[in-house]
């Protein structure tokens, strides 16, 4: 159920597989986590090992066998917190490198919503006005309302302006008009496949 999201806080997928499973079912063999989980037995114990590691799992020892057991998901955030911290450590070098490189003009190509999400990280971190072309209101995708919204809070308090040319077809579904948006629209008898392209100086 939330498998995507624990990969994307760091662990494989057979490590989230088996911590989920866990945390629904409780203490469990080696046996029943494979089938609970349907994880390969054979790759089991190396996720356990690793899991354990990093403090997500722990081992009950037995005569018969060993059981396992989630630790409380709140070790997560404290997993967190330790990457964050390395990070921290090391971005002031990171960034100094990054701005003694010398820079050319080019095309950056974002794909997919963790391509929008950077597109959107990329316009904050600038604080410039944006000039898009071709628009197709992905706003309005379903799952990232809540992007979407902490996005127009961020532009708020930037004071961002976007100025957006959509395709006709937007304007025919009356798409509500967001915060600090200056918006036109194509003819229906333009370019049937007019890309989109969207341009703020880095």
């Amino acid at each position: 159920m939330y498998i995507e999201t624990l990969q994307q806080l760091g662990l494989a997928q057979n490590e989230a597989r088996i911590y989920e499973t866990l945390l629904q079912k409780g203490e469990l063999s080696v046996g029943r986590i494979a089938a609970e989980s349907s994880v390969n037995r054979r790759n089991v114990y190396d996720s356990l090992n690793r899991l354990i590691e990093k403090g997500l799992v722990f081992e009950i020892v037995e005569k018969s066998e060993s059981r396992y057991q989630a630790a409380d998901p709140e070790t997560l955030s404290q997993v967190l917190e330790e990457k964050q911290q390395a990070l921290n450590s090391i971005l002031p070098v990171l960034r100094a490198w990054h701005q003694g490189t010398p820079r050319q003009e080019g095309v950056m190509i974002y794909r997919g919503v963790e391509g929008w999400k950077r597109y959107m990280r990329d316009i904050l971190r600038v604080g410039k006005d944006v000039y898009t072309i071709g628009a197709k209101g992905i706003w309005a995708t379903p799952g990232l309302q809540g992007l979407v919204k902490q996005y127009d809070q961020s532009l708020r308090k930037r004071n961002i302006k976007l100025h957006i040319l959509y395709d006709a077809e937007v304007k025919e579904r009356k798409r509500q008009i967001r915060f600090g948006e200056e918006c036109r629209f194509l003819p229906k008898s333009g370019p049937a496949r007019l890309p989109l392209i969207f341009t703020v100086t880095m």
